[in-house]
């Protein structure tokens, strides 16, 4: 006899489309913290603050009010327990080495935080992943499409950006921006950032319309790669493409008879710390390779970079193995007249340290494999017909994690950007939840 197969987790879950109303409040405030950007900065805050977010201070404060117990589950999640637990660590390194900084622990602060809501966007999100209509994706690509239509508007008003900033600073929003001539600047009030976090929601809205061939869809990527081209945006721009490439690569009908080993993974991290240990080893030929690179290109852009990444370079000397502390490395940047380093893979690892921050790149690259693995191995789950489509868009999202992390971090802070840091961090969060309860299910199911 054949005993009745118990019915798949995330089948229970899959007619579950409902959403509390406490649910659909912190879902819209997320969305509209996404869409608004940093026009709501005209709270002023003293010391090294400047104008703060207003609508990001209510998003922390709001979630942290309606969800106060469902918080602390982010610690049954290996990733996240990760990134706090390393985020911790680093902010304790700081307090030791260099005494207390207040504006280095708001800032370790306000990292804690978002990685906690974008866990809780995760935990509402998981039991609507394999719905029919595809709602996470429809309501992501519709909060990307009007953040979009109103970069293009901006665009049209102001074509000069110094115009825009003179507009707002009448308003009280104080924002120190950089001029921008005939580029799409947004309500990020900077191309490359929202050129880099387009990126995800245009790949995405390209496989709805390749895949579905659906007229919204086909929309939306128009428009999304539209306004990324009119942020004329090298490192965005390039980013599209590489993600698609790799794109085509995995969606390849012969992919399978790839057998890649599994020892590639954690790989990847080793090879970023050798990198970074053979750079300070021979940091004179490394800095004359970027110099001549930089006058190459011959721009001013280029310049500052390279400027950037040489003092990135000096500090992580001085604190190679454990790092500054988070946000700690802030006052040693201003004393050389900047005000901050344009790579945040450079910061992440000046701030955390190299041998903390290559233990958190490889806890991610084994997780993103075991991540690959569950979803794989539950494709063939007859009851989950959404479930192709999502292990697709989670290969998406790593490809664009790994690639942001690899390249487009190199030329901005997009790491530590809360319109950036937040929506991927949730996304990641969400797959790996799937994840562990499919390995739950697998168990219970052996019980039986």
């Amino acid at each position: 006899t054949v005993s009745k197969a118990r019915p798949h987790i995330l089948a229970k879950i899959w007619n579950k489309s409902m959403l509390s109303l406490r649910e659909r409040l912190f879902l819209l405030i997320i969305a509209g913290f996404l869409i608004l950007g940093n026009l709501p900065r005209f709270l002023p805050m003293p010391t090294a603050f400047g104008n703060v977010n207003l609508s990001e201070v209510l998003l922390y404060a709001i979630s942290l009010l309606i969800f106060p117990i469902r918080s602390f589950s982010i610690f049954r999640t290996s990733l996240g327990v990760t990134l706090i637990l390393g985020t911790v660590f680093s902010t304790c390194v700081g307090l030791l080495k260099w005494g207390i900084d207040f504006t280095a622990l708001v800032y370790s602060s306000r990292l804690l935080i978002q990685i906690t809501i974008a866990h809780l966007v995760a935990g509402i999100l998981a039991e609507k992943l394999y719905s029919p209509q595809n709602l996470i994706v429809r309501n992501y690509l519709l909060t990307y499409t009007a953040m979009a239509a109103i970069a293009i508007a901006l665009l049209i008003l102001f074509p000069n950006s110094t115009d825009l900033w003179k507009t707002l600073s009448s308003f009280g929003v104080e924002f120190a921006g950089d001029p921008h001539i005939n580029r799409l600047v947004s309500l990020y009030f900077d191309p490359n950032f929202y050129a880099t976090i387009i990126v995800l929601p245009t790949i995405i809205a390209l496989h709805g319309a390749l895949s579905e061939k659906k007229l919204s869809y086909i929309a939306s990527s128009a428009l999304l790669i539209l306004t990324l081209f009119l942020t004329v945006s090298r490192s965005g721009i390039s980013l599209l493409f590489l993600i698609a490439i790799g794109y085509a690569i995995l969606q390849s009908p012969r992919l399978h008879l790839i057998k890649l080993p599994q020892i590639i993974l954690p790989a990847v991290p080793l090879l970023i710390f050798s990198l970074s240990t053979a750079t300070l080893l021979s940091f004179e030929q490394v800095e004359r390779l970027a110099m001549r690179l930089a006058q190459g290109l011959g721009d001013g852009s280029s310049t500052a970079r390279f400027e950037s990444f040489s003092l990135g370079l000096r500090l992580m000397e001085d604190e190679f193995l454990l790092g500054y502390g988070y946000n700690f490395a802030l006052s040693f940047i201003r004393e050389s007249g900047r005000n901050g380093i344009d790579s945040s893979l450079q910061l992440f690892f000046l701030t955390y340290g190299a041998l903390p921050a290559t233990i958190i790149l490889i806890i991610f690259a084994i997780k993103f494999y075991i991540i690959d693995r569950n979803l794989r191995q539950i494709s063939n789950t007859p009851t989950l017909p959404s479930l192709t489509s999502a292990h697709v868009l989670w290969r998406i999202v790593a490809s664009y994690f790994v690639m942001t992390l690899l390249w487009a971090a190199h030329f901005n802070q997009v790491l530590f950007y809360p319109f950036w840091l937040i929506p991927t961090l949730a996304f990641i969060f969400l797959f790996e939840r799937v994840s562990d309860n499919h390995v739950r299910q697998c168990q219970r199911t052996d019980l039986f």
